[in-house]
């Protein structure tokens, strides 16, 4: 437990000297994100000691999405030819990507979250070899300006001083779509993503424990020992206090400016159906979707410009559709074809798709067969 400033050297780690935030994450260094930095260091550590080529490492969040194994299996044939030493299996990009290696491979921007990565032996050792323990600043901003990104100053107005501290040591791909996500209603447990009861900041923190230690203090200790955490709540977005922010409304102009794709589990949320705008005057976009015969039921959502983070889904009990947001796991519309008397064995079907994203939200589909 961390419960005095002296704790940190007596760990033999500290944060970054000057640390203060930055513009997009605008607080000081909390012990939650010690905690967070510090059992990722175990992890590279232990990579380095026992000679470990490369690791899959997932945070207490993750959530594997549908078809993982094979999907992975993909994705790193398609990123052979590459020369990296991190892979991100889950990201929340704050910048563009910087290039399309592949179909679902990217050399991604500035980026967000550690809920899932894979790190070769050779970035775990230039981790290592670098102290990364010995100047913290929060772990993804530490991978993102340790793979060189965010000098611009657009999204970390503090990433070139960092930089001073963390040489660009990383060589970074993302995977897109993501193959990990936090599980929906994650960032409420979360020590790193907000202040919760038990999370304080390192610079209020006492210097040190007093001696001899007040009992409350001592049954406090003990009470921390016993702890453990409760369980995750439901992955649904039907969280209490969440509805309204998942319902995030976006002026018209702004829901209009955009892209909408279909993405779907008849093949494996793997490609972007696009929806076509009906018109220049009209705010419902379409798409089709040919699917084989054996498929009768499917799920899908609706994204914007091909992001993930940018989603829409129903909430449950017909209470709306939430979005844009990158929550919503398992959160789909759910489209049963119609019974016919024919042989489905021979016939193709086609499921239409119609979306409104201005004003009060609208999806609407069929089915035709063909």
């Amino acid at each position: 437990a961390l419960l005095c400033q002296a704790d940190l050297p007596a760990l033999g780690v500290q944060v970054m000297p000057g640390y203060k935030g930055h513009m997009n994450h605008d607080m000081p260094f909390t012990t939650g994100e010690v905690g967070c930095f510090l059992s990722h260091y175990t992890i590279w550590h232990h990579m380095v000691k026992h000679g470990i080529p490369a690791a899959l490492i997932l945070e207490d969040d993750f959530d594997l999405q549908e078809d993982f194994a094979e999907r992975l299996g993909i994705c790193l044939q398609e990123a052979k030819g590459e020369d990296w030493t991190i892979m991100y299996i889950g990201r929340s990009p704050m910048e563009n990507d910087i290039r399309q290696i592949s179909q679902h491979v990217v050399e991604p921007g500035y980026t967000l979250w550690t809920v899932g990565y894979i790190l070769r032996l050779e970035g775990a050792r230039a981790l290592i070899d670098n102290c990364a323990e010995q100047h913290m600043v929060p772990l993804d901003d530490f991978f993102s300006v340790a793979m060189g990104c965010g000098m611009d100053g657009s999204y970390n107005n503090m990433a070139n001083e960092w930089s001073t501290y963390v040489p660009p040591i990383l060589r970074g791909v993302g995977l897109n779509p993501p193959l990990v996500m936090p599980y929906v209603g994650s960032m409420f447990l979360s020590d790193t993503a907000m202040l919760r009861k038990r999370t304080r900041f390192v610079r209020d923190l006492p210097v040190r424990l007093p001696t001899p230690m007040p009992k409350a203090w001592s049954e406090a200790l003990d009470r921390l020992e016993a702890f453990s955490r409760p369980p995750p709540p439901e992955r649904t977005p039907a969280l209490a206090g969440a509805a309204h922010r998942l319902c995030m409304q976006e002026s018209d102009s702004i829901a209009l400016g955009r892209r909408y794709q279909l993405v779907g589990s008849w093949d494996g949320w793997m490609d972007f159906t696009e929806l076509e705008r009906c018109g220049l005057e009209d705010d419902w976009y379409e798409a089709c979707v040919s699917l084989p015969p054996h498929v009768n039921n499917v799920e899908f959502q609706v994204l914007a410009d091909k992001n993930w983070h940018l989603r829409w889904f129903p909430l449950p009990a017909e209470a709306g559709i939430a979005g844009p947001s990158h929550e919503g796991h398992d959160s789909n519309w759910r489209a049963a074809s119609p019974a016919t008397n024919l042989d489905k064995a021979e016939i193709m079907a086609e499921l239409r798709v119609r979306w409104k994203p201005t004003g009060t939200r609208a999806l609407t589909f069929s089915w035709e067969r063909k």
